[in-house]
């Protein structure tokens, strides 16, 4: 027995044995007879289910259910305060992740039959991602072996006597960078594991769709009321642009293109699942509120997007969306063109109104370029033990030229920011667990012939928030990561289908 589902003795295969009383008649159980050690749930091969969460709730909650319900309530939650961007709120938000695992883990071991994902099947992407968080607590402990240690220390310890040498320039600021890691990993992980129950990995993805249409909400109302605030505080930045419930406008752009995926995704899923004419039927006679909530949050986020003037963030967010749509309905071609013409089409509109926008392109870019030249200099000088994760403020303030007056606390390319703070290889490793993720949601959306819509959905989310990533810090942002990790997570999980006997790679 282990924390990810009950081993058949002899077999190595993991099996789902739900609980007496609980089958339904029209829809049999089936074993996973593999050694791929996917736990499959007990319904047949399907995302969405035709119930909404609000009937789900009146069935009346297991405890796997309860932690999942917390775990959603920590992803929808965690943008409100500001993304999370703040001591307070992502102590708070990474916190409750460390619990809601703990908590998952504890289910797990009680209720062995719970749907899940193996470690062995997810043991390259562990070893990947660990190894560069082990790297990260190397560069802060006390421990540099001689010529490891960043040359600062030598200069503090001529000014201050003797100091625990590190590889690390900036210690405190590791130890934040790692713990928002290993929160990120965590949502990650519990999104796979809850995300194996087709039903749980639907309700994921519909509950961040219709949060985003709330958000996306608020933030039209405040930019159209005129008001500068951020709830009760006056905006100190990016005013006269719409930025919700967060601080930069390329921030909130990243969000919103996620909480659009979202919203399309399901309503696709729901529309395919139902039928075209039973969805028409329940939208207009009111019945399926579910379907109209999630069309009315992406008619609301895409409303939202081209009013945050972010230029990348509009970009990044057609550049998913179209990859989704080709994924999803890449054997309904005549769907598949309506779709794209219709997203096209709105992101032409949204061009036009960004037309003064896309005039002062060049006022940020000179500089903007020099610092990445800076940032590979940085690089440059350690390029195997880094500057030590989280030092990038302060690496970069060492080496600031006059010319450049703003302080920049990031390098607005998280890829290359991560390189020069945990050197290329470990960097890489981190890239590599990333790319593994995005490789099995996106073969898996091409290779499956049903219910390849999540899958779909965490390969458009990789690209949208890793394409942003070159330009500048989203993923950096806690909630976007969680929001990310999430929707990956339930692409990941999703990515086998129950039927199959093996895991095909």
């Amino acid at each position: 027995m282990n924390l990810f589902g009950k081993r058949e003795r002899g077999t190595g295969v993991f099996q789902h044995k739900p609980p007496a009383g609980k089958l339904n008649p029209g829809k049999q159980n089936r074993r996973d007879r593999s050694t791929t050690g996917v736990v499959v749930d007990a319904s047949p091969d399907e995302c969405y289910s035709g119930t909404s969460p609000w009937e789900a709730m009146k069935a009346g909650f297991s405890s796997q259910d309860m932690t999942f319900t917390v775990f959603v309530a920590v992803l929808v939650l965690a943008p409100l305060p500001l993304g999370s961007f703040r001591p307070w709120s992502g102590a708070l938000a990474a916190t409750l992740l460390g619990l809601i695992a703990t908590a998952w883990a504890l289910v797990t071991l009680r209720a062995p039959e719970t749907p899940g994902v193996s470690a062995r099947v997810l043991a390259l992407p562990l070893a990947l991602y660990g190894a560069a968080l082990i790297w990260g607590l190397v560069q802060i402990l006390p421990l540099a072996p001689e010529g490891w240690d960043h040359p600062i220390w030598a200069q503090a310890e001529a000014a201050l006597g003797p100091l625990p040498r590190r590889i690390s320039m900036a210690p405190a600021a590791g130890r934040d960078a790692l713990a928002q890691l290993l929160a990120d990993g965590l949502a990650f992980l519990l999104a796979v594991q809850m995300g194996r129950s087709p039903r749980r990995a639907a309700r994921l993805v519909e509950a961040l769709a219709l949060a985003s249409g709330a958000i996306a909400l608020y933030g039209l109302v405040v930019y159209f009321s005129g008001s500068e605030t951020i709830f009760w505080l006056e905006k100190w930045a990016y005013r006269g642009d719409l930025t919700a419930v967060l601080v930069n406008r390329n921030h909130y752009a990243t969000l919103a293109g996620l909480g659009l995926l979202c919203s399309v995704s399901a309503s696709l899923a729901r529309w395919e699942q139902r039928g075209g004419r039973e969805c028409l039927r329940g939208l207009l006679g009111g019945k399926d509120r579910l379907t109209a909530g999630l069309l009315a949050s992406g008619g609301l986020t895409a409303l939202a997007l081209p009013f945050t003037h972010s230029r990348a963030g509009m970009a990044v967010a057609v550049l998913g969306l179209c990859l989704l749509l080709v994924l999803s309905q890449q054997r309904n071609w005549k769907r598949l063109a309506i779709l794209l013409g219709l997203t096209c089409g709105a992101a032409l509109i949204a061009v036009l109104e960004m037309d003064e926008r896309l005039t002062e392109l060049g006022a940020d870019v000179p500089q903007r370029m020099r610092v990445w030249q800076l940032s590979w200099e940085l690089l440059a000088e350690r390029p195997w033990l880094g500057q030590g994760l989280g030092a990038f403020p302060d690496a970069f303030q060492a080496i600031r030229p006059g010319s450049i007056t703003q302080i920049w606390t990031q390098a607005h390319n998280s890829w290359l920011e991560l390189m020069v703070e945990l050197g290329a290889p470990a960097a890489c490793s981190l890239f590599l667990a990333a790319g593994w993720a995005w490789r099995r949601c996106l073969v898996a959306a091409v290779r499956r012939h049903r219910n390849r819509d999540l899958p779909a959905l965490g390969a458009a989310a990789g690209l949208l928030v890793g394409a942003h990533a070159l330009v500048d810090f989203s993923p950096q942002i806690p909630a976007v990561a969680y929001v990310l990790a999430a929707m990956m997570g339930v692409g990941v999980a999703q990515s086998w289908s129950s039927r199959m006997g093996s895991v095909v790679e």
